[in-house]
């Protein structure tokens, strides 16, 4: 199936202040002080946030407190080491908040899959009893993924889970509060000044409802959206098998990503992200056909309507018709013009996501624009985060690189990707052929 045509009524679109991509999905928009931001750019624009934030807070606060008397007292070294105080405390109370969650989910029987301190691109990180902990690039945000395996008190499980630290920060704050002294900041070291002010301003942003975009939303939206019902019992325990399938992807585990998405459709037979994210892991297993004909099934139950679940199962379709491309018996011209279709609408829906964007490359690949594909694959290399994902990236631009004529270029590529993912892929092995270091 192709893209919407452009005789057909667009949708409204929203375009990225940061980045300037563009999508009808305008819901994974986030509105910041600089406009919209896609998902992709969020994780920087609320780092701009939060400092824009702390700096106006504290402004207000020494605005408050400069008086003759306080301009008497003042020792600005101290001002400045309360600064510097002020945004390493932001850092550890978010890391403490992320761990009380974990630690709630893990007492009540949940998978805690990761516990990040940031968002956005994993910069660095660890895995520890089966749990990811992670440093990412937008570091005044955070995240405790977790879900519930067992369906019983779901919506009990949940409503703790999101609570617990937030309730400890208001404990905490009340403690500390009697002591309390803001002229401190200016007249000596205020380290439990500190600490109570940035748990209050946490606890403020974190317990507004608000939601951020359709894909992340505050603890107190989260909370509301538990008490009013509106995330079902159904929705929070399918969370469960989208999370396990997501961080078996992350783990280039294909076996792992179909097992969950079969756990989960057992229970719940006509869930269409969990039907388009075990067709993915077909791909993932080189079981193109298989996945072609699941693909097939759910976008033709469909309108094509504009929808995030829409796009991610065009790249993936598109990835299976490219990965048959490259078969000795190649694939012919009607399933070509179908992968750069769906590549394209996938690309037109989710410009943000890093694998439609390397779809986009190859598409352009198989349409002659050599010159763009490797541009664009060059670009990609720099934001994986896996020796696997990059290594798939070189496979691609040393198949690019073969297709300019750049023979050496070409196996060195190739041979650095084997060097980095020496596991290899049948993509990896099928590329390696095609540009002659295989045997």
């Amino acid at each position: 199936m192709g893209s919407t045509s452009p005789s057909e009524p667009q949708p409204m679109t929203a375009t990225c202040s940061k980045c300037g991509c563009e999508s009808p999905l305008v819901e994974y928009f986030s509105n910041t002080f600089s406009g919209k931001v896609c998902p992709g750019c969020m994780p920087t624009a609320s780092n701009h946030t939060m400092l824009y934030v702390i700096f106006f807070v504290l402004a207000m606060a020494l605005l408050l407190l400069l008086g003759p008397a306080a301009v008497a007292d003042l020792r600005p070294w101290r001002l400045l080491v309360n600064l510097a105080l002020y945004v390493v405390l932001t850092w550890l109370t978010m890391a403490a908040h992320e761990a009380i969650h974990a630690t709630a989910a893990w007492l009540l029987g949940g998978r805690v899959f990761e516990v990040s301190l940031g968002a956005g691109r994993r910069l660095t990180g660890l895995r520890w009893h089966g749990t990811r902990f992670s440093v990412r690039r937008g570091i005044f945000l955070g995240y405790c993924a977790a879900a519930f395996r067992q369906r019983s008190w779901i919506r009990t499980r949940w409503f703790v889970f999101i609570a617990a630290p937030l309730t400890a920060q208001i404990v905490l704050v009340l403690l500390l509060l009697p002591a309390f002294n803001l002229r401190a900041y200016l007249t000596q070291v205020a380290v439990l000044e500190s600490v109570v002010v940035v748990n209050i301003l946490l606890i403020a942003t974190n317990l507004f409802p608000r939601r951020l975009n359709a894909l992340v939303a505050t603890d107190g939206q989260l909370l509301l959206d538990l008490v009013t019902g509106r995330k079902t019992a159904e929705e929070l325990h399918i969370t469960y098998f989208l999370a396990a399938c997501a961080y078996a992807s992350e783990d280039d585990d294909a076996a792992a990503m179909a097992a969950a998405c079969e756990s989960g459709l057992a229970l719940y037979p006509a869930h269409r992200r969990l039907k388009t994210n075990l067709a993915t892991a077909y791909v993932f297993q080189d079981r193109d056909a298989e996945a072609l004909v699941l693909f097939d099934e759910l976008l033709a139950d469909e309108t094509p309507a504009p929808s995030a679940v829409r796009g991610i199962c065009q790249c993936n379709r598109a990835v299976a018709l490219f990965h048959l491309a490259l078969e000795p018996g190649g694939i012919s011209d009607e399933q070509l013009a179908e992968a750069h279709a769906a590549a394209g609408e996938a690309f037109w829906l989710l410009p943000w996501l890093s694998p439609v964007r390397i779809e986009h490359a190859v598409s352009a690949h198989y349409d002659g624009r050599h010159d763009e594909a490797l541009a664009l694959l060059e670009k990609e290399l720099t934001v994986q985060d896996t020796d696997a994902r990059r290594a798939n990236v070189l496979a691609l631009i040393a198949l690019v690189e073969h297709a300019l004529g750049q023979g050496e270029a070409a196996q060195a590529t190739i041979g650095e990707a084997r060097r980095i993912y020496p596991k290899g892929s049948h993509t990896i092995e099928r590329i390696d052929e095609i540009v002659g270091l295989a045997g």
